[in-house]
């Protein structure tokens, strides 16, 4: 990881049953209904006018879906599953199934966690200046033995869509002696260029 463990204040969800993720979408499993409350909330942050409601077409399972990014022409959206699942799109409406984000576990996901096998949960990405962070959570249900790893990607070329995401090991990691989750993580850059990043659950 370098430095950006290093620069990365992490805080723990007060009350992570009631309170929403930051900056996640929520909505009903297979249906549009997270990526449209996601559109929604983006545009309300971001000061603009409420859009039109849009049709959604195309792959919209997506579970645990994460913030929206923007790349080039395509928006990218990711999810709990096998490798980490991607969804994308080049208008907001149709989406199309995107490549898993890591095509085999990380060694250390598997030495680390016991049990897990590349099935990840949670993920969530942020824009930083040059490159792309995504952090995502590696357990199995029911335990805090835990661990939240991060994938980097550099911003591509002009002209590419295509993310080349690189595993940069793990960020935090929980056992079952501690009081906390290390899953379910949500980042934040702020206006003064700091990395944050909340996590935990039950």
């Amino acid at each position: 990881m370098g430095g950006t463990n290093a620069q990365l204040p992490i805080t723990r969800r007060a009350d992570s049953k009631s309170a929403p993720r930051a900056g996640r979408l929520t909505g009903a499993r297979g249906s549009g209904a997270g990526l449209l409350l996601g559109l929604v909330c983006a545009a309300h942050a971001a000061g603009l006018e409420w859009p039109a409601v849009r049709t959604l077409e195309g792959e919209l399972r997506i579970h645990d879906p994460s913030t929206i990014v923007r790349v080039s022409s395509n928006y990218w959206i990711f999810g709990t599953g096998w490798g980490i699942r991607s969804r994308f799109s080049s208008d907001l409406s149709r989406w199309q199934a995107g490549p898993p984000v890591v095509s085999s576990p990380p060694d250390w996901t598997t030495s680390t966690v016991k049990g897990n096998h590349g099935y990840f949960w949670a993920p969530d990405v942020v824009q930083v200046p040059g490159r792309y962070l995504l952090y995502y959570s590696v357990s199995t249900w029911g335990s805090r033995d835990s661990a939240i790893g991060l994938a980097a990607a550099s911003a591509p070329a002009s002209g590419s869509t295509n993310l080349n995401w690189q595993d940069r090991g793990c960020v935090l990691r929980s056992t079952a002696r501690d009081e906390f989750n290390a899953i379910d993580p949500s980042a934040l850059l702020d206006a003064s260029g700091r990395l944050w990043l909340a996590f935990g659950s039950y």
